[in-house]
């Protein structure tokens, strides 16, 4: 390559980095060809963006997240590790969502909450994190880490300090109506997957599981829940339950520690199989799932006759 033609390459890549720093991520996701593939205008639709139960890591689920794309709206539930990463492969820009609903602080619920925020920019909308008490408290530390970010990338062309502050909201709910607009409204149920000591260090900690009423149909994500015949009022005639799952094999293995969480603070395949009953939903989407396996599938339909799904990634639902 002659020198002439070196320079004018570097010149324009130069060129291309400037504007990524001064227009920040939002460009960064137009340059490199993200799109968000707009659902049908009048049409609610459930990806599954991360389906890991627990807080390892593993190869083929991202940890525990769904999206709703509502009208073209988008709503985050939850956001487990690598959840920004299985965002941009489903071809939605951070920048599109407005609304988090976080059902509880475990970290395979959060651990990818942090560097969604880190990486979100939308200088014309922000940012709004809706949860069980004590969100307010994450999003407010989670902020403070960022502003270190947020000091270099404003001398470097990015957007003031006071602007990055701004997009970001946490909300702390109580159960009940904890949303609505145009598209949806959102009620909120206290499940069982917390059962603390009065006065303990975790106590002020709360699960919820979340009912979606969107135009089109109901959506019901159970969160990470024990038995509770509440939650089958609260799921009732929904048309997708999305439930999680562990299975007896892994209830059983964990050390004795952590047994009584495992065993009353989650739902077996049998619970599974009895809440969808209880509740006669329509299907059952299997999310943060833990170690399961055929029979376990078969023994959720011993109990329900419907169909029910083990979610993967990136899986869809019309």
């Amino acid at each position: 390559m002659r020198i002439g033609s070196r320079l004018a390459a570097a010149s324009a890549a130069a060129v291309l980095a400037v504007a990524v720093l001064s227009a920040g991520c939002a460009a960064w996701a137009q340059l490199s060809g993200v799109r968000a593939p707009p659902p049908a205008a009048d049409s609610t639709v459930l990806t599954l963006i991360g389906t890991q139960g627990g807080p390892g890591v593993t190869v083929d689920r991202a940890g525990e997240s769904s999206l709703l794309a509502i009208r073209g709206k988008y709503y985050l539930i939850d956001a487990g590790i690598g959840a920004s990463r299985r965002l941009a492969e489903a071809g939605v820009p951070l920048a599109s969502l407005s609304t988090i609903f976080i059902t509880h602080h475990h970290n395979d619920h959060t651990a990818g909450l942090f560097g969604l925020m880190t990486l979100y920019s939308n200088p014309k909308g922000g940012l709004e994190i809706i949860g069980p008490p004590r969100t307010a408290e994450f999003v407010a530390g989670a902020v403070a880490l960022m502003r270190l970010n947020w000091e270099i990338r404003a001398e470097e062309g990015g957007l003031p300090v006071a602007a990055m502050e701004k997009m970001f909201t946490g909300r702390d709910v109580q159960p009940g109506l904890v949303y609505a607009d145009d598209n949806l409204r959102v009620t909120a149920m206290e499940n069982t997957h917390f059962q603390f000591a009065p006065g303990s260090l975790a106590s002020r900690n709360r699960s919820y599981a979340y009912r979606f009423q969107t135009p089109h149909k109901v959506v019901v994500f159970t969160g990470d829940t024990g038995p509770d015949p509440a939650l089958a009022r609260f799921a009732e005639g929904a048309d997708i339950l999305v439930s999680e799952m562990v299975a007896p094999s892994v209830m059983t293995a964990v050390p004795a520690a952590g047994r009584f969480h495992m065993e009353h603070e989650h739902l077996s395949p049998t619970q599974v199989g009895q809440l969808a009953r209880d509740a006669k939903v329509k299907m059952v989407v299997l999310s943060h799932v833990v170690g399961v396996e055929e029979s376990d599938l078969a023994e959720v339909r011993h109990w329900y006759a419907g169909p029910v799904v083990l979610g993967r990634d990136l899986q869809a639902f019309r």
